[in-house]
């Protein structure tokens, strides 16, 4: 039998779960939640917070991080 590639450019992507926002969402935050999880709220270029090397927050979890370092 042989192999199958499967193509994922044009995949359709989320949109942003940031309330009326359309734009597509190709990040998902990754903040950590209980057990493990991380929230894996799609989020677009315009809404992530970029907190580290391949880590990007949304919106609400961004902000409640600037609340624990204060």
């Amino acid at each position: 039998m042989g192999g199958v590639i499967i193509c994922r450019r044009g995949v359709h992507q989320p949109e942003c779960a940031t309330p009326e926002c359309h734009r597509r969402a190709p990040y998902l935050c990754d903040y950590p939640l209980a057990g493990g999880k991380t929230c894996d709220r799609p989020i677009c270029e315009g809404h992530r917070a970029h907190v580290g090397p391949n880590k990007d927050y949304c919106p609400p979890h961004a902000r409640l991080r600037a609340g624990e370092k204060e």
